[in-house]
């Protein structure tokens, strides 16, 4: 919190804080993927527009001066507090020597701010109504960095888009018998021929699909999967009658958290 304070603080203040985030209070210490899980979770936030909470965090330790550092360690979840290019930081630092730093852009403003087009999934807005509206940053600052004339924007310019691009889903397959799978494969592709949705609906109904076969259902000796992310791709790989595989044995999930890993 000091090396930050030390960095960011006189560009900070308690109404326009820094706001500090760990992964490791959702998902604990994943050691080698520890710095990869972080970059997700920051690639997430600059694409939401929505800053979460630290997950069981209650306050902070109080030799940490938070307003006079202009530090925020969130308990709620906050939309992105100004319009325009959004910048996050990522620090992966290890016992064993590793130190790694990662400044990222948010796609949407940072192509636009180049002229470029492309797919992408970064909202300019924060989707969640219930939080409050982001507003115009008064001292030109993202969250952790000025902008300077490089990209000191509030508005959006145009040549750019939001695209909604399809997601995959795994659909998981199980059956008593070897010939069950293709009986099972084909009950499902003749069933998924008749569903009609209205617009829109698509995705939901593949989101339930998904997690209704692999939480709701018995799993049984033999199992296949298939990847999909529309009704017709999903019928295609199950007419295609993919193979199952028999499973001998309840798989079993080793989990060491050795600290820093350096004893290892």
């Amino acid at each position: 919190a000091s090396a930050i304070s030390g960095v960011f603080s006189k560009h900070r203040s308690k109404e326009e804080p820094m706001y500090v985030g760990a992964l490791k209070t959702n998902v604990g210490h994943l050691e080698g993927s520890a710095g990869i899980a972080g970059l997700l979770k920051a690639v997430l936030v600059l694409e939401r527009a929505v800053i979460p909470p630290n997950s069981n965090f209650e306050k902070p330790n109080p030799k940490i001066p938070v307003d006079e550092w202009g530090i925020k360690f969130p308990t709620d979840a906050y939309s992105w507090p100004n319009r325009g290019l959004r910048r996050a930081s990522v620090n992966a630092f290890g016992y064993g020597g590793s130190n790694a730093h990662v400044v990222l852009d948010d796609a949407l403003h940072y192509m636009a701010s180049l002229g470029f087009t492309g797919n992408h999934r970064t909202v300019e807005y924060p989707m969640q109504s219930t939080l409050d509206a982001p507003r115009e940053s008064p001292n030109g600052f993202t969250n952790g960095h000025a902008n300077g004339a490089s990209n000191g924007f509030t508005s959006i310019r145009t040549g750019y888009h939001v695209s909604s691009l399809p997601r995959n889903r795994v659909f998981v397959f199980s059956s008593f018998d070897e010939a069950g799978a293709e009986r099972l494969a084909s009950t499902y592709a003749d069933h998924l021929k008749q569903v009609k949705l209205a617009n829109g609906k698509e995705d939901t109904y593949l989101n339930d699909l998904s997690f209704t076969l692999s939480s709701k259902r018995s799993m049984f000796p033999w199992e296949f999967s298939v990847v999909a992310n529309s009704l017709r791709a999903l019928t295609e790989a199950l007419e295609s009658k993919p193979p199952p595989t028999r499973v001998t044995a309840e798989p079993k999930l080793g989990l060491v958290f050795s600290g820093h890993g350096a004893q290892w």
